[in-house]
């Protein structure tokens, strides 16, 4: 599912998903296993990194280039308050419907 994010004034679609992940891994070198356990440590600065690639994800899944750096997510995040909650939720439930969660499992009766 895409999202769109305001960040320092810029509107940006994210797709948190399969593509995005592979992006994190072959550009920054950051495995699906790295980013639960950066989160479950409190390290929160490859949260630009995700939103870079998923950002691209999304352009791509939309046929169109990528106009902004890793860089210039960077500091758009830096300059928008209190937008890591929105990114963290989004980025919690692409994982959370990547791994099928709760699906599959019958209520016992």
């Amino acid at each position: 599912m895409v999202h769109t994010i305001e960040l320092n004034g810029k509107n940006y679609d994210l797709l948190f998903g399969n593509y995005a992940f592979k992006l994190l891994e072959n550009e920054f070198d950051i495995s699906l296993p790295d980013v639960s356990e950066r989160f479950s440590s409190g390290d929160l600065l490859i949260i630009p990194d995700i939103v870079y690639c998923a950002m691209k994800a999304a352009d791509a899944y939309y046929k169109r280039p990528t106009t902004a750096t890793a860089d210039e997510v960077c500091f758009d995040i830096d300059m928008t308050p209190n937008c890591m909650i929105d990114i963290q939720k989004m980025l919690m439930d692409s994982i959370m419907n990547m791994a099928g969660a709760g699906e599959g499992k019958k209520k016992k009766e």
